[in-house]
């Protein structure tokens, strides 16, 4: 015998069938963190990304694809950093010159982190046709423009030949010292000083050269450092060591600044405003790469859109100028 539904009774099966699916998808989560797999969104876009550089590089993007994976899931984002620690815009052309190899650190969607060591550069730059390269000068050589030229000029008449059609060049602003840090007093600078140097070299860069996009991380960490978030850090400061980036806030506030970076180059409609990603501790040890074995610090919904506010501004006003 057919059961016969009147509207009122069919209107409620709907609803507890709604409740049903919503009340499994709350019960997945684990330990309050958002999982940001991406695995039943279409990709309709792609976006290819390498960056030549050192340890700084690591420390602004690690984050980075598991930002995109929340705002921008459609897009199919591989990452690359080619990293060789110390290494300067002059040292590069060397390496490409002799064949000196990199540790390649890669990620596809937002997955784990892979390691790949023993790879050129030549072989990084070889190994797709880029939306995006990323280069920067080394942390002591990044607030004295006469230590770019002509290796800059060299470095990206290479990487030109390997983006792909309607590509560009990048170039990552990497913070300043630490107030206090035993590298600025040989260099005679306090951290605004250097951050602010940084800044002109940056605006030279986009001025004088081909690069025509600015990953503005190095900004917005020295603008966090004027607020309540600058005491996380075992140096002090957002750092671990005076130079490189305490894991968790510090790490989150230079990768928020480049993803809003590359949302803005794609005309992306989301920005890192809309993000309701909070991530603890737990997360973004999973999501760091290998080399950032720190403890994360600062991780806490009171912290997140000081983060935010810093990278926007940042974005704004990338070349910092108190």
């Amino acid at each position: 015998m057919k059961q016969h539904w009147s509207h009122t009774a069919l209107l409620s099966a709907l609803l507890l069938a709604m409740c049903v699916v919503c009340t499994a998808c709350a019960d997945s989560q684990d330990d309050g963190m958002l999982e940001l797999s991406s695995a039943h969104t279409v990709k309709t876009r792609t976006l290819r990304v390498l960056s030549i550089g050192n340890s700084f590089s690591l420390d602004a993007l690690a984050y980075v694809p598991h930002l995109m994976a929340e705002l921008a899931p459609d897009v199919d984002l591989t990452l690359s950093i080619a990293v060789e620690p110390s290494c300067s815009l002059q040292k590069h052309m060397q390496n490409l010159a002799d064949g000196t190899t990199y540790t390649i650190h890669r990620n596809q969607n937002s997955e784990a982190w892979t390691q790949t060591d023993g790879i050129t550069l030549a072989r990084a730059l070889d190994a797709a046709q880029w939306d995006i390269i990323i280069l920067q000068q080394v942390s002591w050589d990044s607030y004295n423009y006469d230590t770019y030229q002509p290796h800059l000029d060299n470095l990206i008449a290479t990487a030109q030949h390997h983006l792909a059609i309607g590509g560009t060049l990048a170039w990552l602003i990497t913070p300043a010292y630490a107030q206090g840090s035993n590298r600025l007093g040989t260099i005679k600078l306090s951290s605004d000083e250097m951050a602010r140097l940084i800044g002109q070299c940056a605006q030279r860069v986009t001025h004088d050269t081909s690069v025509d996009m600015i990953l503005p991380c190095g900004t917005a960490l020295q603008l966090a450092r004027h607020t309540a978030i600058d005491k996380y850090g075992a140096a002090g400061h957002l750092t671990v060591d005076g130079s490189h980036l305490q894991t968790g806030i510090a790490c989150l506030t230079e990768a928020y600044a480049a993803t809003e970076a590359l949302l803005r180059w794609m005309r992306y409609p989301k920005s890192i405003s809309t993000s309701v990603l909070v991530p603890n501790e737990q997360m973004l040890t999973r999501y760091r790469v290998p080399s950032q074995a720190l403890p994360a610090m600062g991780l806490n919904a009171g912290n997140i859109p000081v983060a935010k506010q810093c990278a926007l501004q940042a974005i704004d006003s990338p070349f910092f100028n108190p």
